[in-house]
């Protein structure tokens, strides 16, 4: 069974976004808990490999998709699962801000 867990930005700056992580030890009902805190770097520097690839805008913001879920299923030790609506926001988030190094 995959670990339900709250995606929630928490800092969103020019170059990199930070995501608190949240569980639900007492249930989905309940106040959630932060167990960590992930940086997500998308500056010039850490996109250049993904335009060096020649990867599209979709494929990079896939590949965060990826770093993201492999991320947190290794700090929490197994499968997890999110709201889609939180995925949806900090992937658009990241859109947004490389969006100009693929033009």
């Amino acid at each position: 069974m995959k670990k339900f867990v709250k995606l929630v930005i928490s800092r969103d700056f020019n170059q990199e976004l930070s995501v608190d992580v949240m569980d639900f030890p007492q249930g989905r009902d309940a106040e959630p808990r932060r167990r960590f805190t992930l940086t997500l770097d998308y500056g010039k520097y850490d996109v250049s490999p993904l335009l060096k690839d020649h990867l599209t805008l979709d494929q990079a913001v896939e590949h965060y998709r990826d770093q993201l879920y492999r991320s947190i299923a290794g700090l929490l030790m197994t499968d997890w699962e999110c709201a889609e609506e939180d995925l949806t926001t900090i992937l658009n988030t990241i859109r947004e801000k490389i969006a100009p190094y693929f033009q």
